[in-house]
């Protein structure tokens, strides 16, 4: 494999996104056109090495993403996966979108990138992130001449081996963090070779990441942002975020919601909006944070609190599950729900894969809503807690104030 160096677009495709950043800008493009937001990238993993040039490499990395193309046939490849999209978004995205660089403010604090959206349209912020993301690792990495151990394939078979032999359903979400484009792509292959297709008796459900759906046929996948739950508690206070955001979304997808997400404010929280015109009619939910046994046990209970037959519905598990947890829970959920489980970091940036990099770490970074600005001009800023305090973003002053308003101590 022949690698690419820092001066050459890391990015070249329109559809190097998540899937789910697509619904949910969709989403936004269909109700709140007239909103605008600003994102802030954050790194949650300590004494990251960048190398000497690597903001001025980023800002041209940038500056290249004006010219992303899109791959021919992969808007009706989308269409037809995604029909819960209308036609025309798609259209107009992969025909016509183009990636202003000037949204993008990029300096340097400390040792460490800054990454800022401007003040811009929610509906075009929201596609920064899954860009940036990837795009950040793998400049770093490949300015650093970082390569993966000769044999690292054979872990990605081990994984894939193990998942199959114990019937674990897995949906690959690791776009976001991944070392390489090219190792994911392999990542993938393997998976169709040693994982299978679900449909046709494997594990493998699908991907995230659209581009490498269309390049290797597989079903692009995803749920929603949290950034939409975020959105709506800027809209209508923390209290109302969940059941406002629900409802939104059912607006815009009535007939296919797909899963929600519900840790954005702690599980227990959304559970009180839970209401079974909600349980009903989403696929089922994705607690993204908390212990994964303990929202077994609380979903479970709460549809049939509902009435509602928990083996009807499914739950994705997405939280650093490593190799075995997702074969426990496998086991723990069989006749009582339907789980699958979204693996991201642990398949396209193993730190394993890397065993011969002295000190190499898989990355731990996020890009999230920091403020939204209505028509009017008011500015409101923006937290996300979930129930792991260590993936907690925000301004301090506005964690604490959620934390009050929805009686969290």
């Amino acid at each position: 494999m022949s690698k690419r160096f820092a001066d050459e677009a890391i990015l070249t495709q329109k559809g190097e996104t998540d899937s789910y950043e697509m619904s949910t800008a969709f989403a936004i493009w269909t109700l709140y056109q007239d909103f605008k937001a600003r994102y802030q990238f954050i790194f949650r993993t300590p004494n990251i090495d960048f190398p000497r040039g690597f903001v001025d490499a980023l800002r041209e990395q940038v500056r290249a993403m004006m010219n992303l193309t899109t791959s021919p046939g992969l808007a009706e490849f989308y269409k037809a996966r995604a029909p819960w999209i209308k036609p025309q978004f798609i259209d107009d995205f992969f025909g016509h979108y183009r990636f202003d660089p000037d949204e993008i403010v990029i300096g340097e604090q400390d040792g460490y990138p800054t990454i800022t959206t401007e003040i811009i349209p929610f509906w075009r912020a929201i596609h920064w992130p899954y860009r940036l993301m990837p795009l950040v690792n793998e400049l770093k990495n490949q300015m650093l001449d970082i390569q993966p151990d000769k044999d690292w394939e054979n872990e990605v078979k081990m994984k894939w081996h193990v998942w199959r032999k114990h019937y674990v359903p897995v949906a690959e979400f690791g776009l976001r963090r991944r070392a390489y484009g090219w190792m994911h792509k392999r990542v993938l292959e393997i998976a169709r070779e040693i994982g299978g297709l679900k449909q046709k008796g494997g594990v493998l459900l699908g991907t995230s990441d659209i581009q490498l759906a269309y390049e290797l046929d597989l079903t692009p996948m995803g749920t929603q942002d949290h950034a939409w739950i975020q959105f709506h508690a800027a809209l209508y206070g923390y209290r109302e975020a969940n059941i406002r955001s629900m409802e939104a979304w059912l607006k815009v997808f009535p007939d296919n919601p797909g899963y929600v997400l519900t840790d954005t404010y702690t599980n227990q929280a959304f559970l009180k909006d839970f209401y079974y015109e909600f349980a009903s009619r989403f696929t089922g939910p994705r607690p993204d944070s908390g212990d994964e046994y303990a929202n077994t046990d609380l979903f479970v209970r709460h549809y049939r609190n509902l009435g509602i037959d928990p083996r009807t519905k499914g739950i994705i598990y997405s939280n650093g599950l490593g190799l075995w947890k997702p074969v426990q829970l496998t086991e723990y959920a069989e006749n009582r729900t339907q789980p699958t489980f979204g693996i991201g970091t642990f398949l396209t940036n193993d730190p394993e894969y890397f065993s011969q990099t002295s000190g190499y770490k898989s990355p731990d970074y996020v890009m999230k809503l920091v403020e939204v600005i209505f028509p009017d001009g008011r500015v409101k800023k923006s937290c996300k807690l979930t129930d792991n305090p260590e993936k907690a973003t925000g301004d301090p002053e506005e964690i604490v104030k959620a934390k009050a308003e929805l009686g969290i101590g």
